[in-house]
């Protein structure tokens, strides 16, 4: 009997061992097609081409920069569920704002990836609205639901939604798409395990966001299960608890201050950034949108430009610099004047470094490769501009 069970485990092992290395070798080849594209259309654009097509190419670079990035994402999640190092931040959050980001952040990616004409529906029962649970893991498990559905279905409709169901959550994501095959439903949750559709066609991706998804909800004391059919699409479900807390329903407002602004009509951002790149990036950006920037290449360098200028609106702040760090600059900045809104952005984009910015005393946070749409957002509430 125990040399049947030690039988077993070795081939479980085995098996194990031979998913790890098919992932490994998938992953050298999802790492490197999008590193082909992005290097491949940089060179074309130093061609003498027309804007039309620098246009097309600068779409590629940042469509398969964007990839990389979610991949990055991926990699560390797998390590630190290996690792059993994940982290749940549980909160109240407004689940109706996050289900309606989902809708405009779905679109966005369906036209990306030359899907406009699927149909995107969301529906969402009207029993309430607040969920106490951990808003960046709901989000996560979402966007990998929702990418798989459009990846996999041509043609039809991909709809998601949620519903108050016997004291749960229950929230689902459907397509019709190819569907899966049924030999493989007990399959596909699986770490290291890529899933062929059932159309046989070979899609981009490592094959991992349903197994790290399948974990995040399980850490999040709920289930997870699929309904499929080749040819007819997939249903998702997920479900959730309705969780009491005794410390209620608290939200994090962009601007909690009030901050009473400068007057005149250009608004002026300093920006404390180390990297070159980083800060012409952003003196870029905001001067195309109309502010003026100045540049502190420290903390300590921040401090002091705050303290001789009363002109400042709003401070972008890096966290990890030379001399002096972001967080010991906040505090110096805060002593000045408390109601200043300071934004912190950083490459350190685990979803406890926003917790622990806000704790910190940071007004907002932005995490590396900053997306300009989400920054601009952020930036014109706290400067109350339309």
């Amino acid at each position: 009997m125990r040399a049947r069970g030690l039988l077993k485990s070795a081939r479980t092992l085995k098996k194990s061992d031979r998913l790890k290395t098919e992932f490994l070798a998938n992953m050298s080849h999802e790492i490197r097609t999008p590193m082909n594209s992005i290097l491949g259309f940089s060179q074309l654009l130093y061609r003498d081409l027309p804007a039309s097509k620098k246009i097309q190419y600068v779409n590629r670079i940042n469509d398969n920069g964007l990839y990389l990035i979610k991949l990055i994402d991926d990699i560390i999640d797998v390590a630190k569920i290996e690792a059993d190092q994940v982290e749940i931040e549980k909160s109240w959050f407004d689940l109706k704002e996050l289900l309606d980001e989902m809708l405009i952040q779905v679109t966005q990616y369906a036209e990306s990836h030359g899907k406009q004409h699927l149909s995107i529906r969301f529906d969402m029962d009207e029993c309430m609205h607040h969920l106490y649970s951990d808003r960046f893991r709901v989000r996560q498990i979402l966007t990998n639901l929702l990418q798989n559905a459009i990846k996999f279905t041509k043609d039809g409709t991909v709809s998601f939604g949620c519903t108050c169901l016997d004291k749960h959550w229950l929230f689902y994501v459907k397509d019709t798409g190819v569907g899966i095959q049924r030999e493989y439903l007990n399959e596909i949750f699986d770490r290291f395990r890529k899933i062929n559709p059932a159309d046989g066609n070979l899609y981009r991706g490592t094959g991992i966001g349903l197994a790290i998804s399948k974990t995040l909800v399980e850490l999040l004391s709920g289930n997870i299960y699929v309904e499929s059919e080749p040819d007819k699409g997939s249903k998702f479900t997920f479900k959730l608890p309705i969780e009491s807390s005794q410390s209620g329903f608290s939200s994090l407002n962009d601007n909690p201050n009030g901050f009473s602004f400068p007057t005149g009509t250009k608004k002026t951002i300093l920006v404390a950034e180390d990297e070159e790149d980083s800060y012409l990036f952003f003196k870029d950006l905001l001067e195309i949108e109309g502010f003026e920037t100045i540049h502190a290449r420290n903390g300590k360098e921040a401090v002091e430009i705050f303290k001789s200028r009363n002109d400042i609106n709003l401070v972008l702040m890096d966290l990890v610099m030379p001399v002096m760090n972001g967080f010991e600059a906040l505090v110096q900045i805060k002593a000045i004047n408390r109601k200043i809104p300071v934004i912190a952005q950083t490459a350190n984009a685990m979803n406890t470094d926003e917790e622990k910015c806000r704790n910190a005393g940071f007004d907002s946070y932005i995490a590396k490769p900053v997306k300009k749409d989400l920054l601009l957002i952020k930036i014109n509430a706290f400067l109350h501009i339309e």
